[in-house]
């Protein structure tokens, strides 16, 4: 009686030295996906940060486009207009 006691108790003993280890594994494991956790939260961070930063630059680029065609467009307007300045100077010399 006393020795199955005793081998209950020794195996009662293995027992918990094989759930502490895995709880000691476990723990591992929780901070390996914690640690991933964090570092695809911080590239996550970045990745964002990074598009933000390329629309704010679209945004820009937009912005210099208008100024060009706005430009362009007055530059057509205003070639018309010396076009037609010089067609009437000219016509002026031939009369006079």
């Amino acid at each position: 009686m006393i020795n199955e006691v005793g081998a209950t108790v020794l195996e009662i003993d293995q027992l918990s030295m094989s759930v502490a280890t895995t709880i000691g594994q476990q723990q591992a494991a929780t901070q390996t996906i914690a640690t991933n956790v964090t570092v695809a939260a911080r590239g996550t961070q970045a990745v964002s940060d990074n598009i933000a930063g390329v629309s704010q630059d679209a945004g820009q680029a937009g912005s210099a486009a208008e100024i060009v065609v706005s430009t362009a467009e007055r530059m057509t307007r205003q070639s018309a207009e010396l076009k037609d300045s010089v067609g009437r100077f000219l016509s002026q010399i031939r009369a006079a």
